[in-house]
């Protein structure tokens, strides 16, 4: 089975490549203000709209940068699904590992199912 690898802050983690829907530059991030610190914002991503994290390092609580609409970024977003629900993950660098190298690596494997269940998004609630 194939991971990416993914680089956020001091984090190194991995996820499992058939979660992933695709992976491309971060570009035109709405902010969503009121809205919980990690989450960068929303995008919008073949006509859905799709709330973006940050995973932050939760022993330095780094999670928000702002990202105005339009300005260039050398982040990309992760897309990935699970169940039709769609979220967007802000990373530094994503690559693709086999498994071998995940065994090797301190990569900390990333649960799909805590993304989704983070603020409820495939409910919309909180």
């Amino acid at each position: 089975m194939s991971h990416l690898r993914l680089k956020t802050g001091s984090r190194r983690l991995a996820i499992p490549a058939a979660s992933v829907r695709q992976v491309m530059r971060a570009t035109d991030i709405t902010p969503v203000p009121l809205t919980w610190a990690d989450i960068v914002g929303v995008m919008n991503w073949e006509a859905r709209a799709v709330p973006v994290y940050r995973l932050g390092d939760p022993a330095t609580q780094e999670s928000r940068r702002q990202h105005p609409k339009g300005q260039a970024q050398t982040e990309e977003i992760v897309i990935i699904e699970q169940e039709g629900a769609l979220a967007g993950i802000l990373v530094e660098r994503a690559e693709r590992i086999d498994g071998a190298s995940l065994q090797q690596e301190e990569l900390t494997l990333l649960d799909v199912e805590e993304i989704f269940g983070r603020h409820d998004v495939r409910k919309g609630e909180s």
